[in-house]
């Protein structure tokens, strides 16, 4: 299996003759939100190329790990075809929403048949409110 694209992206729309219509593509982190959790809106595009002996039925495996290699959503799986005619796939996961715990480096990775094809990191900053400690003595 051949990777031709992956990225994050606002949106995507996918045509019946295979074409995409992608909108914001090329994500990798995000502004610095004022306080964390948050709640994104993103899709992840995957295109993937198969020579004839991969024609038929495979496996997928997505995930979003944090620096520590701990999950962040529950691992999708999956599985998808390769057709004769087309030999390419395009794969498409659409989060709404996302929650990002908390800063810090993130990572989607895409797994086919039980080989990692793909990673992709997204970064996620610090927040713009640092930790404010009130004196309710004084209120």
């Amino acid at each position: 299996m051949q990777l031709i694209a992956f990225f994050l992206c606002e949106a995507i729309n996918e045509m019946p003759d295979g074409r995409v219509n992608i909108l914001g593509a090329g994500i990798n982190g995000m502004s610095p939100p004022a306080l964390y959790p948050v709640d994104l809106e993103m899709v992840v595009f995957c295109r993937l190329a198969a020579d004839p002996t991969e024609i038929g039925e495979h496996t997928i495996s997505f995930r979003l790990i944090d620096e520590d290699g701990q999950d962040i959503l529950p691992k999708l799986d999956g599985d998808f075809d390769v057709e004769e005619d087309t030999m390419v796939s395009n794969l498409i996961f659409h989060f709404s929403p996302l929650e990002v715990p908390g800063e810090g480096e993130y990572s989607f990775e895409l797994v086919v048949d039980d080989e990692p094809i793909a990673s992709q990191p997204f970064i996620a900053p610090p927040s713009e409110i640092e930790d404010i400690e009130l004196d309710l003595d004084e209120v």
